[in-house]
This record gives structure tokens, sequence and C-alpha cells, in this order.
């Protein structure tokens, strides 16, 4: 399949449950993660320019934006522009084209809601693009944040369970935010790190989060009989409803 500056053709799929963006100057690269979205649910536009990325963006309704990077400062110009220019709130994952860190920092800084570094698995691709749309559309729909016997008033910041208030430190309610706006997906430890530190993983960084999470757990799981802060090894940290598996 050969990308266009249109839509990509469609393919075999279920209906699309995502709007996605894919900006990218590699077509080759672009009609293979094109493929892999649309199979996944997204109804994928594809710009093979910064440029045009920008026009489409501002024409178009969409739910997330792919950036494949290009080298030099473009990527972020591209980032700083959705921003600050179009004045986009749509979630924004930047795939890199080499892992180093000021890149990854600069994106970030300039609008940028994720990053990842190549090489990188399509299907986390679609993870993240999946995960950033459910927070998005949580932060949109109201202040209340809820799973189960669960409730977090993100503008009190009271956290009930069962109706009973707990108190929480300030990191344990960032933590606890990050965690249900992603629900029923985990999140992972990366993204935690940057919720919590704004800064990316390293091993310091993993035992303190690991620290967090034994505190909220305190706070959330100790006084019930059913625990909700879940651990999926290898992925992350998640919010499980109280009857859920």
């Amino acid at each position: 399949m050969t990308p266009s500056t249109t839509a990509c053709a469609a393919v075999s799929s279920p209906p699309p449950v995502m709007r996605t963006l894919l900006i990218d100057h590699d077509a080759f690269h672009a009609a293979e993660l094109c493929h892999y979205l649309e199979q996944s649910g997204h109804e994928v536009d594809y710009a093979g320019s910064n440029r045009l990325g920008m026009r489409l963006a501002a024409a178009g309704r969409f739910d997330a934006i792919v950036l494949v990077r290009s080298s030099g400062r473009e990527g972020v110009d591209v980032c700083r522009g959705l921003r600050e220019v179009l004045r986009l709130t749509t979630p924004l994952l930047v795939l890199a084209q080499c892992a180093k860190l000021e890149h990854c920092l600069a994106a970030l800084k300039n609008g940028a809601d994720d990053y990842l570094y190549a090489p990188v698995a399509f299907a986390e691709v679609n993870a993240r693009l999946v995960g950033m749309h459910r927070r998005h559309r949580r932060r949109q729909a109201g202040p209340v944040l809820r799973a189960g016997d669960l409730e977090y008033d993100l503008k009190s910041e009271v956290v009930r369970r069962q109706g009973r208030m707990l108190r929480l430190r300030p990191s344990s309610r960032r933590l606890l935010r990050a965690l249900m706006e992603v629900m029923p997906a985990p999140a992972g430890y990366r993204e935690l790190v940057r919720d919590l530190w704004g800064r990316e993983l390293d091993q310091g960084q993993e035992a303190l989060l690991r620290t967090h999470v034994c505190q909220l757990r305190n706070a959330i799981d100790r006084p019930f009989k059913v625990p909700m802060i879940r651990t999926f090894h290898g992925l992350g940290y998640g919010v499980v409803a109280t009857g859920e598996a």
C-alpha cells in the first residue's frame, strides 16, 4: 500500500474508533504503520510532510496525532505549531528516529504528550494512542473520575471509596489520577514517572515509583476487602474496578 496525502486506503477491520493523523516523511514506514493502525480500529489520514500535516491538522478534527520526527528542529517546530499556532489540544505522540534525551525533552516541553524511541513495536504505538485518547476524553468529560466504589473529584481533590473520604498525599493523588485516567488499561512505568516528576525513567525513579504505589495501596486498598491497585507485570500499574478481572 502506498500512502497518499489523503486518507490511507481502507482495510477490512472493525469500525474505526479513533481518527488519527500520521505525519511521516518515510512513505514505506508510514504505509506499514497506517495499515496496522487501521486494522486496530483507527481511521488514518496521512501527510508526507510537516507542512501538509499542519494543514490537515488545521482542517480536520482528529482524536490523536502521530509525528514521526524528522531531523533537526523541525519536529519541535511542528509540536509548537500545533499547540501555539493552531491551538490544538489533540493528543500528540512523537516517534523518535534516535534515542537522544534532549530531543525527547524538547518535544515534551513544546507540546508532545508522549514520546517513543525507534525501533518501536506498532502494538505499543497503538496502546499509547488509545491511552492518550482515553485520558483526553476523561479530562473533557467532567471533574470526577470513577471506578467501581472509588471516586476522585478533581476539582475538590477529594478521594472517596465506599463513600468514605480517604486522606492521600499530593504525590499519591497525582499517581491515582494518572492511573484512573487510562482505566481500564494500565499506565506504563515511563508515563507515570513523567506524570509525577516530568523526567525520563531511570532506576532511581523506578524504585521511587514502587514506593509511591505502595503508599497508594495503603490508602486505597488496605482499609477494604477488595484491592483495586494492580500490578501489570512488564507493563505498569492500573486501577481495576471491584468485580473486574
